[in-house]
């Protein structure tokens, strides 16, 4: 048998520890527009990617059922307004009695028991007063809960980009039914957008604020973006059913040139975190290794 001689030179070169995450382009500064209280949405007078200013109409309530809410909080104001006016006639009356009382006190024409009594009946008149003033400060604010309910526009609280629109497919006839807390529709600032990228918490512990990432937008690969961390999470969301816990890092962008892509919100892509560098490595190929 031959013996073939095979010659491998090592080669000196750079050795680059890193990796790749998926992201999303997105503002910094995000309002989320969520219902106050239960309510029906007519219609939604917005769409995803619309520019909005402040002022301008998100979407037409249903307020029937609040209207007629309102107008028995109106009735149950002025019975408790009624009720309120008469008992403070009483309270003026029996605030006036004890000063006549204690003149006759004084004076010796009443016993001490009678004028303690007196007294008394002032001091039961007094709590109620008390408890009826919370009462009615109580069927106030119901009134005032209620007259809120009533109107039947939400306004966008500030300009921006508005994106999550609620969607109206599961309305019914009288329109779309919404829990308290529910989101409508998000608001962002588009002059202040970053990239962010969902990160494994093993790798969270290597980041450092101003830390370089090459960002590969989806379609414009060849005009990489070199942006920087501006924030690492304190916390992050672990995942229902793998466990896994992971952390959503802020990178800021450059600003827009002609050697950049055109950057908008919900714009997908790569970014790229080297965490290693060494110059002057040998490398040698791994199949060279096997065959030792």
């Amino acid at each position: 048998d031959k013996t073939i001689d095979i010659v491998i030179t090592p080669q000196k070169g750079e050795l680059v520890i890193a990796k790749k995450w998926q992201g999303i382009i997105r503002s910094k500064e995000r309002l989320e527009i969520r219902a106050e209280r239960e309510m029906i949405i007519k219609s939604i007078a917005v769409s995803d990617f619309a520019q909005i200013k402040k002022g301008d109409v998100i979407a037409q309530l249903d307020t029937r059922e609040a209207e007629e809410k309102l107008k028995q909080a109106k009735k149950d104001t002025r019975l408790a307004q009624l009720n309120f006016d008469s008992l403070m006639l009483k309270f003026r009356q029996a605030e006036k009695n004890v000063g006549v009382q204690q003149q006759l006190f004084e004076k010796g024409i009443i016993a001490q028991k009678k004028f303690d009594e007196v007294k008394q009946e002032f001091s039961v008149l007094s709590n109620q007063m008390q408890a009826e003033q919370i009462k009615m400060q109580d069927i106030l604010n119901a009134q005032k809960e209620a007259e809120k309910k009533t109107d039947g526009t939400l306004f966008s609280p500030r300009q921006g980009l508005v994106s999550a629109v609620m969607s109206m497919d599961n309305a019914s006839e009288n329109g779309l039914y919404v829990d308290k807390g529910q989101r409508i529709a998000i608001i962002s600032d588009p002059s202040k957008l970053a990239f962010w990228m969902q990160i494994e918490e093993e790798f969270v512990s290597k980041l450092k604020s101003d830390m370089n990432v090459s960002i590969a937008i989806s379609g414009a690969e060849d005009k990489k973006i070199e942006g920087k961390i501006f924030h690492i999470p304190l916390s992050g969301n672990q995942d229902q059913n793998t466990g896994m816990m992971t952390f959503e890092i802020g990178i800021s962008l450059p600003a827009e040139s002609k050697d950049t892509p055109e950057l908008r919100e919900g714009n997908s892509g790569m970014g790229e975190i080297v965490f290693d560098k060494k110059t002057d490595v040998i490398s040698i190929p791994i199949k060279a290794l096997s065959m030792m």
